[in-house]
């Protein structure tokens, strides 16, 4: 591996990777252990305190897909259901 590739390798595994590397804990694999990975464990990731955590990743998701798909802007519009015709307004 050349001095660029070096600088430039993944040094972290991917969640998928890690996910696929863990290995079982017969006795702590149950919703909450502390030994599953936070980002499987369902009753973590809706407790309370994770609500901002939550609402970024909500934020989050639809820009990458966004950036996957190649959008690179958007127009947002607001309406109502209150709004009168154009004749009448």
């Amino acid at each position: 591996m050349n001095r660029r590739q070096d600088l430039t390798a993944r040094n972290i595994p991917s969640a998928q990777d890690e996910l696929g590397a863990l290995g079982g804990h017969p006795d702590y694999d149950h919703p909450g252990s502390a030994y599953q990975l936070a980002f499987t464990d369902e009753t973590f990731l809706l407790r309370e305190e994770l609500r901002p955590v939550r609402m970024q990743l909500e934020l989050l998701k639809p820009e990458l897909m966004q950036t996957e798909q190649g959008v690179q802007s958007t127009v947002v519009i607001f309406g109502s259901a209150r709004i009168l015709p154009r004749d009448t307004a």
